[in-house]
């Protein structure tokens, strides 16, 4: 029986992987990157919850010289205006533009 709800269980967790995501909450923010991923930015106070394929995150605002800047250290969200650069670890940067 305990093998059946496991099966039933990963048969579950497969199928949340591939369901659509959830419709946008009303202050978050779509971003349609080079690369053709997307990121999901919901900017509150002095932090951002960033949601990308490399999973959920939230980075605090840095000083910037111009536009925003948040990070948590390996992970950056840089833009001015309707572009962002995603910044992820030791992978290039990728350039995204925000959805309408």
């Amino acid at each position: 029986m305990r093998r059946i709800a496991l099966a039933a269980l990963a048969a579950a967790a497969g199928c949340a992987s591939v369901a659509a995501p959830p419709p946008l909450a009303p202050d978050e923010q779509r971003f349609a990157c080079e690369d053709g991923t997307e990121l999901r930015a919901r900017f509150v106070g002095d932090h951002v919850d960033v949601i990308a394929r490399q999973g959920a995150f939230v980075l605090t605002r840095q000083p910037s010289a111009s536009g925003f800047f948040y990070s948590d250290g390996p992970r950056g969200l840089r833009g001015q205006g309707d572009e962002v650069r995603w910044e992820f670890g030791r992978a290039v940067p990728v350039t995204c533009a925000r959805q309408r």
